[in-house]
């Protein structure tokens, strides 16, 4: 766990080759993360089969909308803002994809790429979902049309400032 913690502090890219040409899966910006979330929406993904069989789900997926899971993957292999916007590239990249990996290999990205966002355990193993916790009973004390921020608002200042507390 702490070492999934390092890399997401330091938004360690994931490295991965198709064929000569090597790429990194980077870690999603808040940006990244609203484009690719109308793009999960509408891989039609069966939540029900995706919890007991995720293997089979993803390859259905990437069978049936191999289309919109290369353009999830060219853009998670996408690095800044300059890049995430250039969509010319962005369809370049996905074309690329659809014509040089298997249905299996696209799978498995998916899988990485669904399976990289690792708040809630971060959450979890800090203690900070108890804080949560005690901020809603806060809030339900203190009342309606009021509110009360701790710590931030992102995942690194969630951490950050848990941390700080905790460790001084």
């Amino acid at each position: 766990m702490e070492l999934s913690i390092s890399d997401a502090i330091i938004e360690k890219p994931i490295r991965f080759s198709v064929g000569k040409s090597k790429l990194c899966l980077y870690p999603p910006t808040l940006g990244k993360m609203q484009i690719l979330k109308n793009l999960y929406f509408s891989m039609d993904v069966n939540m029900k089969l995706l919890s007991i069989n995720p293997l089979a789900e993803t390859l259905r997926v990437c069978t049936e909308k191999s289309d919109i899971v290369c353009q999830i993957i060219a853009y998670s292999t996408s690095d800044g803002k300059k890049s995430v916007l250039d969509i010319e590239k962005i369809l370049h990249r996905a074309k690329f994809f659809e014509d040089n990996i298997s249905v299996e290999d696209m799978a498995t990205i998916l899988t990485i790429i669904l399976s990289n966002d690792k708040i809630e355990e971060f959450i979890q193993y800090f203690g900070i979902d108890a804080d949560r916790e005690m901020k809603t009973q806060i809030s339900r004390i203190k009342g309606e049309g009021s509110s009360i921020t701790f710590g931030g608002k992102s995942i690194y200042g969630l951490l950050i400032d848990f941390a700080c507390q905790r460790y001084w």
